[in-house]
C-alpha cells in the first residue's frame, strides 16, 4: 500500500469532490436541456388560429392554438369544433356533420339541425358573419362558404340571412 502525505490527502478529497460538483452540475445541465428540448417540441405542434365569436351582443376575436395539422380540410374542421365550443348556449350541442371544398375553393359545412334555432335577424347575421370571419381570416383562399342543415339544402337558419353564400351575407353584398 503507498502512503500518501495528509496534505495530498487533502488534495484528493477536494479533487474528488470538485469531480463530484462538476458531474452533478452536467447531469442537471442536460436534464433541463432535454425538458426545455420537450417543451419546444410541443410548441412546434401547436398552431395559432383566430376566432371571431358572437357574444354578448358582439363579435369578439380570440386566438387559440391548435395541433397542427397538415390536411386544409381536418384543420379547418378543428377550427369549426373550436369556434362551436365558444359559442354561448344553446349552440354547444351543434355538430359539424361534413366539410367539403369544390374546385373553385368553396367550402361546403354540413351542421347538424340544432345550428337552425329560433332567433331575430341580428343574432343571426352575427352568427353567419363570425363563421365567415373565422374561416376567412384563417384560410384566405376561400372562395365563399355555403351552410348545409343536416345534409340538405335550407334558404336560411331562421328566416332571416340567406346562407347560400356566408361571403354575400357576411360582407353585405
Amino acid at each position: 500500500m503507498i502512503k500518501i502525505p495528509k496534505s495530498n490527502k487533502k488534495l484528493v478529497i477536494i479533487f474528488i469532490l470538485i469531480l463530484i460538483l462538476v458531474a452533478t452540475g452536467i447531469s442537471l445541465y442536460l436534464s433541463r436541456n432535454q425538458q426545455n428540448q420537450k417543451t419546444l417540441k410541443m410548441q412546434e405542434k401547436l398552431e395559432a388560429f383566430q376566432l371571431y365569436v358572437y357574444q354578448k351582443n358582439e363579435i369578439i376575436r380570440k386566438e387559440v392554438f391548435l395541433s397542427h395539422e397538415s390536411n386544409e380540410l381536418k384543420k379547418m374542421e378543428k377550427i369549426i369544433e373550436s369556434f362551436i365550443s365558444n359559442l354561448e348556449e344553446p349552440f354547444h350541442q351543434v355538430k359539424l356533420i361534413g366539410l367539403f371544398r369544390d374546385k373553385e375553393n368553396k367550402i361546403y359545412l354540413d351542421f347538424s339541425t340544432n345550428l337552425a334555432l329560433p332567433m331575430d335577424a341580428k343574432e343571426e347575421f352575427y352568427l353567419l358573419k363570425s363563421l365567415y370571419l373565422t374561416l376567412k381570416s384563417n384560410f384566405n383562399w376561400i372562395s365563399d362558404v355555403k351552410l348545409l342543415i343536416g345534409s340538405s339544402e335550407k334558404e336560411t337558419l331562421s328566416g332571416h340571412v340567406l346562407i347560400n353564400s356566408l361571403k354575400e351575407a357576411a360582407e353585405g353584398n
